[in-house]
């Protein structure tokens, strides 16, 4: 029995001391900004990864993050051959980038990961169906390019990988640790002054479905990653340096989806009305921008690349964005102490009906029960600082007469 009750349930205060966590971790721990998202998700999930440091078995079989890898590595070709022979993507038709599309994935699919691709005949499929789809991302992407000032500038680049061209990135967390960051970015795009040599920075990030930022989790920490990628960009001197730039100013970051996303029409005849168009806002990219730059994000004020509203929460003035960017790397930063403090219980957060626990790979382990053992709300963020001198409308008032009944 009193085994049994040992087993029960797991002890929220549990924790390990300050002295343990800094020889479990040591003072300086290397960390890549998604471990520090499974801290905020949940505790237990990060010390299990990181501490104890347990992994899947890896198996031989085609699931979604290699479909993406594959993916990645393509566009990494596709944009390399262009800087090879000294063009940028806007100099590319539509068609032209098709074909170079299809040329690199042929060549890659047959020995991608061993012949991953090439086991049987459904993978094959899989193969093609994915080149497919790059295909109509490439063209609507470089068909963008000639209106979208920034240009692709790096791909599949990083800080403190091993080989990458920059070190880690070095978060003091107080006088004895720190946290050293490391990440692989996808894309990153600049627009450049040539009189100055100051650019603009925007951090692109490759999904293989549909990803889109959410207020509360970027608040609370849950959603780092592009954002910790970008401030990273930022704060490092080695970026500037090698890049060639005086100065390296945050403008934005979006998720590009590989897929697209098509929403149904209501008749045929709405469906067909626009296909080209529909087709292209599938690919339309989701994230967070500075409106200051709007200009150049979007010059011609299209709105299919980004989503240009001024009620799109994806539009943001620059006291707010700045903001944002704050509070990603205060959140790293909070996230160290409680991690050196010996925070590891599990503590998963619940928003509307998404818990932790949804997709957590470590739930045989955990002993946390939901039916006696709360989850952690994560209550709504402050509203955004408003731009020098923006008025707010003031709401307007409610009529007190009610409507007369049918």
């Amino acid at each position: 029995l009193r085994r049994a009750r040992d087993l029960a349930g797991v002890n929220a205060n549990q924790r390990l001391s300050p002295e343990a966590a800094t020889t479990l971790y040591g003072r300086e721990p290397a960390c890549s900004i998604s471990g520090l998202e499974n801290f905020a998700s949940c505790p237990f999930k990060f010390f299990v990864s990181h501490g104890l440091r347990a992994e899947e078995r890896k198996r031989f079989e085609l699931d979604s993050r290699e479909r993406g890898s594959f993916q990645h590595e393509v566009l990494t070709v596709f944009h390399n051959e262009l800087m090879a022979e000294q063009r940028k993507w806007r100099d590319v038709l539509p068609d032209e980038a098709r074909a170079r599309v299809r040329r690199i994935g042929q060549a890659l699919l047959s020995d991608y990961r061993h012949g991953l691709f090439g086991a049987n005949a459904g993978r094959r499929f899989e193969g093609e169906a994915l080149l497919a789809s790059l295909e109509t991302l490439i063209a609507v992407l470089v068909g963008w390019a000639r209106n979208y000032q920034f240009d692709p500038a790096l791909v599949e680049t990083g800080f403190g990988l091993p080989g990458g061209p920059w070190p880690a990135w070095r978060i003091a967390v107080d006088k004895e640790h720190a946290l050293l960051l490391r990440g692989r970015i996808d894309r990153v795009d600049l627009w450049r002054d040539p009189a100055t040599g100051a650019a603009l920075a925007v951090v692109m990030d490759y999904k293989s479905s549909s990803r889109t930022p959410d207020r509360v989790k970027l608040y609370h920490g849950l959603q780092l990653q592009l954002l910790a990628y970008l401030a990273g960009v930022e704060s490092l001197p080695e970026v500037r340096d090698s890049l060639g730039v005086s100065s390296l100013a945050p403008v934005g970051v979006f998720y590009v989806n590989l897929r697209g996303e098509f929403s149904s029409a209501r008749s045929r005849v709405e469906a067909l009305a626009d296909a080209e168009r529909a087709l292209r806002l599938g690919f339309q990219h989701a994230g967070r921008y500075d409106e200051t730059f709007l200009e150049r994000l979007d010059p011609g004020g299209v709105g299919e690349q980004f989503k240009t509203s001024s009620r799109s929460h994806d539009r943001m003035n620059q006291p707010a964005f700045r903001e944002l960017l704050n509070r990603t790397v205060e959140n790293l930063r909070r996230f160290g102490r409680e991690i050196f403090s010996g925070r590891l219980s599990p503590e998963p957060f619940r928003k509307g009906t998404e818990t932790a626990c949804d997709w957590c790979e470590y739930a045989a382990i955990c002993r946390f029960d939901p039916w006696t053992q709360p989850f952690r709300a994560l209550p709504a963020p402050p509203k955004p600082p408003a731009a020098a001198g923006e008025v707010k409308k003031p709401k307007p008032k409610r009529s007190r007469k009610s409507s007369p009944r049918s």
